[in-house]
């Protein structure tokens, strides 16, 4: 399959859409000997080589599940040392980076998942494509019948209007599934 010269480096290597762009405009890629400065088509086979790696083909994607425990990130680097989910997470050899499907704060814990490929990911984040996803939360206090019915109609919190979700009250009144 034909694709422009920066989409295939970056899904084959470790490098991000705004490095290659660099390395393009800096004449540090080749496809078939011949320097490019442009993001030019290139096709399965082609030799394509950038700041002196050649780029291998492009693998399927890859999706690995992580249970995320309190206490970790969800970045790639943390510029105060605390860990991250991608210290954790044994990387296979054959994959060249991990793109978090989402998010989950500091003090969260909760299945995460990771792909290989960044369309993948985003695909799988995005609200629009209606993905369901599951939520357990523990709320302070009570909650009533009527705060329940307004999230499961939809409600403006802050001057945002959320859609509806699917609650169902867990255990106790206190715990709360929350069904996106």
């Amino acid at each position: 399959m034909a694709l422009k010269i920066l989409t295939r480096i970056t899904r084959a290597s470790k490098w991000s859409r705004r490095n290659v762009f660099k390395l393009l405009r800096e004449g540090k890629c080749s496809v078939d000997g011949t320097v490019t400065f442009e993001n030019i088509t290139v096709v399965p086979g082609q030799k394509i080589v950038c700041d002196g790696q050649e780029i291998p083909e492009i693998k399927s994607p890859r999706l690995f599940r992580y249970h995320k425990q309190r206490g970790e990130l969800v970045t790639l680097r943390d510029t105060h040392g605390r860990t991250s989910v991608f210290d954790k997470i044994p990387i296979p050899d054959d994959v060249q980076k991990l793109i978090a499907v989402g998010r989950l704060d500091f003090d969260t814990e909760g299945l995460l998942l990771f792909s290989s490929c960044g369309l993948l990911s985003r695909r799988l984040e995005l609200p629009k494509n209606r993905f369901q996803r599951v939520y357990e939360a523990r709320v302070l206090g009570t909650p009533n019948e009527e705060k329940i019915e307004e999230l499961r109609h939809g409600a403006e919190i802050d001057g945002v209007q959320y859609r509806s979700i699917d609650i169902t009250p867990i255990f106790a009144p206190s715990a709360l599934v929350i069904s996106d």
